[in-house]
């Protein structure tokens, strides 16, 4: 996130959320990497023109098969996740005492806190250090950081929601010393070609879906809808690769199932002036009687589109979509509110951003590394402890047991 927007870049201040776009990543670009540009407030408007699965077409909604399909996609989605191994146990003893280098921008954000304590976690566990740096907004600070870890040979980077291409010239410096690097929730797990990662180190991206993320808060959508969702899209600009995804999955539906019916308005953000830009975009959604979904890329906008979408009225026609699962939107969901959210375990983020790091130092094969997700709606949120660990939310699968399991260390 970087402009390393993290996956969230957003940061409280003074009060009200004052954002701050720092190297981001929050995302993952594997599905497009176009960039969505704009002036600020610009929006365009993006309909699916071509179907598969019988799309609607008509104003006369889903068919019968498109809805027992629908349904059958989004109650596997509610369902708790299950523990799947990313690959064959690893002997970790030699690497007891090394240190792994993170960077974990704007930690004051419950998302960035949790990837930085999983992954300080992992580290310990295995018997190694983490050395986890918070360069807040700079990229020369990220740079600066980044050089004196190569400069004290550490055993591994870990890039915690950040964007590589910003910081490329500092992981080339961590090639030629032999340090491998991992990307954390820099979008889908399949972010960057294969010959980018080659040229900057990177050899995993642990993350999850954003993608598959949009198409499940779409189905969600299309079906409530009965093929007639109108969505208003709030994109922070610069093409970040979550964002992108979480929109491509969100079209690819449409495409799929309600081409002639359903649309996505773009809005594109105001960095300068975030928080007022989201709550602009979010009061023209509401005056436009057509929309029934408003989607924040950035899951702390929910907070502040919410107030908006109230003040002018549309609170029961209006939903609001959300990835990430932090706290605060699963709260107003549980007390009533309109949301949606596809959640993932941030903190198994960094614990898998480990385990890749871990087999990169035994020369192991690094596989793909990619959470988990959940959707969180109003058929499931009561069940939810949310007083508890956030890992709790997905089920009982003990990730962190079965991670040391696989580096044959603690119990």
């Amino acid at each position: 996130m970087h402009m390393r927007l993290r996956r969230g870049r957003h940061l409280i201040a003074a009060g009200a959320f004052a954002i701050s776009m720092s190297l981001l990543v929050a995302a993952c670009s594997s599905s497009g990497s176009a960039a969505h540009s704009g002036g600020g407030g610009a929006s365009s408007t993006a309909t699916g023109s071509s179907g598969s699965a019988g799309g609607s077409t008509s104003g006369s909604g889903l068919t019968q098969s498109q809805k027992n399909e629908l349904t059958k996609k989004i109650e596997a989605a509610r369902q708790q996740v299950q523990w799947k191994p990313p690959g064959p146990a690893i002997d970790v003893s030699s690497l007891k005492g090394k240190t792994i280098f993170a960077v974990v921008a704007s930690q004051s954000d419950p998302f960035q806190k949790q990837l930085a304590d999983g992954i300080r976690e992992g580290a310990e566990a295995a018997g190694l250090k983490a050395n986890i740096v918070d360069p807040g907004n700079s990229t020369p600070q990220l740079v600066q950081n980044l050089d004196a870890a190569v400069s004290q040979r550490v055993a591994a980077i870990v890039l915690g929601t950040t964007n590589p291409e910003t910081i490329a010239k500092s992981l080339k410096a961590a090639k030629a010393a032999g340090i491998p690097v991992i990307a954390s929730i820099n979008g889908d797990a399949t972010y960057l070609p294969d010959d980018q990662k080659r040229d900057m180190n990177i050899l995993a991206n642990s993350s999850y879906c954003f993608t598959c993320a949009g198409q499940v808060l779409a189905d969600q959508m299309i079906l409530k809808t009965n093929g007639n969702l109108h969505a208003a899209y709030l994109q922070i600009p610069g093409g970040y690769p979550y964002s992108v995804d979480q929109l491509n999955g969100l079209k690819k539906e449409i495409a799929t199932y309600c081409p002639g019916t359903c649309t996505v308005d773009v809005s594109t953000l105001t960095v300068d002036n975030l928080v007022q830009s989201v709550t602009t975009a979010a009061q023209k959604a509401a005056r436009n009687p057509k929309i029934n979904l408003v989607y924040p890329d950035a899951e702390f906008q929910i907070s502040l589109a919410l107030p908006a979408i109230k003040s002018a009225g549309a609170a029961d026609r209006i939903w609001l979509a959300g990835t990430n699962g932090n706290l605060a939107p699963l709260q107003s969901m549980a007390a009533g509110e309109k949301i949606i959210d596809v959640g993932n375990p941030t903190v198994w983020d960094g614990w898998g951003a480990v385990d890749a790091a871990l087999r990169a130092l035994t020369h192991g094969d690094v596989p793909l590394e990619e959470a988990p997700y959940r959707l969180f709606d109003e058929s499931n949120i009561k069940s939810l402890d949310l007083k508890a660990d956030a890992g709790t939310w997905y089920g009982p699968a003990d990730f962190r047991a079965e991670f040391k399991k696989l580096w044959g260390v603690g119990s």
